[in-house]
């Protein structure tokens, strides 16, 4: 130990970080990550960057699809999301455990293609 209140800061590097029985995943109790996010082009539509998001693919005007890298265990997740034009609405629907589909709109009902949307999915990977 050091004396004097100031001690060096250390580096952990690992693999993998197990169980303590060293036979499985640590299970994280109090806290939660995203599963998958992405920033979205949406005209014409494509990933700017991404996490866990193999694709997104233009179904329509102001709708997109977002299929995972890996898939969620289920069509059970949350996926809020955000898009750059303030009178616009954005919901995502056609939820299934490989991805969900992306509607931006104007607040008059009519589908538009925003300059770019954004979202994070939070539930259980598969």
């Amino acid at each position: 130990s050091q004396q004097g209140g100031t001690y060096p800061l250390s580096e952990i590097r690992v693999t993998t970080v197990s169980d303590t029985a060293g036979t499985g995943p640590v299970t994280l109790t109090k806290q939660h990550a995203a599963k998958a996010w992405a920033q979205v082009d949406g005209d014409p539509v494509g990933l700017n960057a991404s996490f866990n998001v193999a694709s997104a693919t233009d179904v329509a005007t102001g709708r997109f699809d977002i299929a995972f890298t890996n898939n969620m265990s289920a069509a059970t997740y949350a996926v809020p999301a955000e898009t750059d034009v303030q009178a616009m609405r954005i919901e995502s629907g056609l939820i299934t455990a490989s991805g969900f589909r992306v509607t931006t709109e104007v607040t008059a009902g009519t589908d538009v293609d925003a300059t770019y949307a954004m979202f994070a999915t939070h539930g259980d990977l598969a």
